[in-house]
């Protein structure tokens, strides 16, 4: 299997969030929001659509005050529609809504746990909302403490603090400066067949899909495929009796 060949040579194991670790019920919080905010788009058959440009707007902007941040995604979209008191609320609102409904899958502190025990090195690598960062990984079961470094170094590759999101070439430029490691070194695990995998394998790194959910929109048949988080124990050897 292209770039799965010597899983041996893995130091790091970086995980998507969403998807692979995580699961969220609404999947919708992108036109909702376009909703709120008074864009209108369409896409080429003419029919209403999410905005791509909104979608990699919210992963790429890194503004914490809620009306900034909106005034901020308005102006690069063109909205003249002003940012109102209103707005902000009806912002607030989805943002609850989405945390509320977002949560870890069961087996996901199982695997961090051996991961670890074998060796492996633990990092995030995820477009995420700059809003979700501190709810995901440091209010939500304190998921950060499984991706820290034996120096105290937390590996996790944000796309809201990196400016850029997967598969651009540059998230990916910011995942081997902070790990130090080479491409052939790092296995990518993740559910998005054109962010995680496409984009890892581009990279020239190591892939594992994650098809929660079934069967995958593409398949790579290069690429190992698991359903549960639980499978990369069995993929993955001991680092610790490796000769």
């Amino acid at each position: 299997m292209r770039h799965c060949h010597n899983l041996n040579k893995i130091i790091w194991v970086l995980l998507d969030f969403f998807g692979t670790l995580g699961k969220c019920w609404t999947q919708d919080e992108v036109r909702q929001l376009q909703k709120v905010l008074g864009h209108q788009f369409r896409n080429s058959q003419g029919k209403t659509a999410v905005d791509p440009k909104l979608r990699r707007l919210l992963d790429v902007t890194n503004v914490p005050d809620h009306g900034e941040f909106l005034t901020t995604i308005a102006r690069e979209l063109g909205v003249t529609r002003p940012i109102t008191d209103r707005t902000i609320t009806e912002f607030d609102q989805l943002l609850e809504r989405v945390r509320s409904m977002s949560s870890m899958f069961n087996d996901v502190e199982l695997v961090l746990r051996k991961l670890k025990r074998k060796g492996y090195q633990l990092g995030i690598v995820s477009n995420i909302w700059c809003f979700d960062v501190q709810h995901v990984f440091f209010n939500n079961g304190k998921l950060h403490r499984h991706f820290q470094t034996p120096d105290g170094k937390t590996v996790m590759v944000l796309s809201c603090e990196v400016g850029a999101a997967k598969p651009e070439p540059d998230f990916w430029k910011r995942v081997l400066e902070l790990t130090g490691a080479e491409p052939e070194e790092i296995l990518v695990v993740g559910d998005n067949e054109d962010e995680d995998i496409q984009g890892a394998l581009d990279a020239g790194m190591h892939a594992v899909h994650v098809c929660r959910l079934g069967n995958p929109n593409k398949e790579f048949l290069d690429v190992p495929r698991i359903q549960h988080l639980t499978e990369l124990l069995d993929l993955l050897p001991d680092r610790q009796v490796r000769s």
